[in-house]
């Protein structure tokens, strides 16, 4: 067996999408926990904007960069409208200041703000709006919630864009690399001169990203993934125009063509890297790396995949951090609709949960 016995689950996980957000079932005793976080990008509020009148939470987290820099005026904007929103919704509300480039550091004090949360309230249900939230701090924060938080059920929330940038032209949403590193918890691969790597990589609009990730790997086998969407917005700006010279790259060294992944269902993700675990790595020396520049469900995936995945140290995920994001470039308007995907607490020692604890 690649997956323990939770993997079977996966196939009931919840996958629906929405236009508002309503409470979870009620439960009694039931106190609920929400998470999101403050951006450039205007859609960052929306989840905060469409919590229906009955909904009610113990704690609403906002989470911030203000642990890199000084809020733009949009961002404190979007920071005031959030606080807003929650300060009738929650029982209290907190702000935590993430560091872009120094995730090591922040995880203990992000672990400390949760287990603050965790002895004040009996939190039951988390609501994690990854809208706008870093891919390395998505995957963090969801390790973190369920070893946290084990017995609680979890209800991610997405806010889909209307667009990136003007319409019609090639998206580049950050620009050159600052260094590509192991995101936090998911670092216990395997590591050496002889170890060969199958690298899965995630597409969106970072190719110069990949790119350089791709070149510092080195891996044996390099298979690129686009998003297969639900919504048709996109177009094919997003499997083409912007990873042009990526997939030719793929193509000539590696000999591979794209593959095609649901954007928004994080079950299709599952299942696809647990067939290229089957394919590649399994039953060998060697490693499967994980590189999350796609979408943020495609990364929800990733994560529902490594914490279930039977021998972790043949599995990491690598991220490249880059130098300037390229903020004009970033959404327009969200869509009419929000994705959420939900399952119910585990009470499992998850892999992920191990991994993380060593951080601490």
């Amino acid at each position: 067996m690649v997956m323990s016995t939770i993997a079977n689950d996966v196939v009931n996980i919840r996958f629906r999408t929405s236009t508002v957000v309503a409470p979870a079932t009620n439960k009694q005793g039931r106190e609920v926990l929400l998470i999101t976080s403050t951006s450039f990008e205007s859609r960052c509020s929306n989840i905060a904007e469409i919590l229906t009148a009955d909904y009610h939470a113990a704690v609403g987290l906002i989470c911030t960069f203000k642990g890199d820099y000084d809020l733009m005026d949009q961002e404190q904007a979007s920071l005031e409208i959030i606080k807003d929103k929650l300060a009738n919704k929650c029982q209290e509300v907190v702000e935590f200041a993430l560091k872009t480039y120094d995730s090591l550091s922040t995880y203990p004090k992000l672990l400390n703000s949760l287990n603050g949360i965790s002895h004040e309230h009996r939190i039951t249900h988390v609501d994690f709006d990854v809208t706008t939230f870093t891919k390395q701090y998505l995957l963090i924060l969801l390790g973190l919630i369920e070893m946290v938080f084990p017995e609680a059920s979890v209800r991610v929330l997405y806010t889909p864009a209307g667009r990136y940038g003007a319409p019609g032209i090639r998206k580049r949403l950050s620009r050159h690399v600052r260094n590509i590193i192991a995101v936090p918890g998911y670092d216990s691969f395997m590591d050496g001169s002889n170890i060969k790597s199958t690298l899965v990589t995630f597409l969106g609009f970072e190719e110069e990203r990949v790119l350089t990730l791709i070149d510092a790997l080195s891996p044996k086998v390099c298979i690129p993934v686009l998003q297969s969407r639900r919504n048709t917005h996109f177009g094919r700006l997003v499997p083409f125009e912007s990873n042009k010279r990526l997939l030719r790259l793929v193509a000539a060294r590696f000999s591979r063509n794209p593959e095609y992944v649901d954007g928004e269902n994080p079950n299709e993700t599952v299942d696809y890297l647990r067939h290229v675990y089957t394919n590649y790595v399994q039953g060998k020396n060697d490693v499967l790396l994980i590189a999350p520049h796609g979408s943020k469900m495609q990364t929800v995936g990733i994560y529902l995949f490594c914490r279930m995945a039977a021998n972790p140290s043949q599995i990491g995920i690598v991220y490249a951090l880059p130098v300037k994001y390229m903020k004009k470039q970033y959404s327009g308007n969200a869509l009419e609709y929000i994705a959420a995907f939900s399952w119910e607490g585990a009470s499992v020692d998850t892999n992920v949960g191990r991994m993380l604890s060593k951080i601490s």
